[in-house]
């Protein structure tokens, strides 16, 4: 992370709630500030820390409370398993099915991470598309991406990527070849 957030993260790494509370006292925007270098923001760099600290929930309170984005730090959180960190998000609002390119449920599908799919499933994340029924292997809503010609509906989706630095473009997103693929790569995940 940049220079800014170096104090943040050593107060993360020790679980120190009271010395992240006086950083974010003497610089409010802290919480919700962009870091150009690695982890975008301080509580993405707080739940991809594992094994988490002790203090983790009290820490995502913290930074929550002075205004932090919590859905990017949910699908961060699902990629790598952090169980405690989603189960948090989540009961402070996260958005569950995610921030309209990319969700924690395919974050989860795309690592593998079984727990992590079964607290989304739980807590109701939708099976919103043909390459998410493809990995859970839920013939029922795999069925529901086709019509009676067999023909995607607009169940299917469109094709999409964790890594949205680089966008797929449209003509391949909304391409039934691409589509099929993309979900084909997931069931054999």
């Amino acid at each position: 992370m940049d220079a800014r957030f170096h104090p943040a993260q050593a107060a993360l790494t020790i679980g120190g709630v009271e010395r992240l509370a006086s950083l974010l006292t003497a610089d409010p925007e802290l919480a919700t500030a962009r870091s150009r270098l690695s982890h975008p923001t301080i509580l993405q760099c707080l739940v991809l820390s594992m094994p988490p600290v002790d203090a983790l929930e009290d820490l995502i309170d913290l930074l929550a409370n002075h205004g932090a984005e919590s859905t990017d730090p949910l699908i961060a959180a699902s990629g790598i398993d952090n169980l405690r960190a989603i189960a948090k998000l989540l009961d402070l609002g996260a958005r569950i099915d995610g921030n309209g390119r990319w969700s924690p449920l395919e974050e989860a599908l795309y690592w593998g991470n079984e727990a992590s799919v079964s607290l989304l499933l739980e807590r109701g994340a939708a099976v919103g598309n043909l390459r998410i029924a493809a990995a859970l292997g839920d013939l029922e809503e795999v069925a529901r991406c086709f019509d009676d010609s067999g023909a995607l509906t607009a169940a299917a989706g469109e094709v999409a990527s964790p890594f949205f630095h680089t966008p797929i473009p449209e003509a391949i997103r909304r391409d039934p070849e691409q589509i099929l693929g993309n979900a084909l790569v997931y069931a054999a995940a």
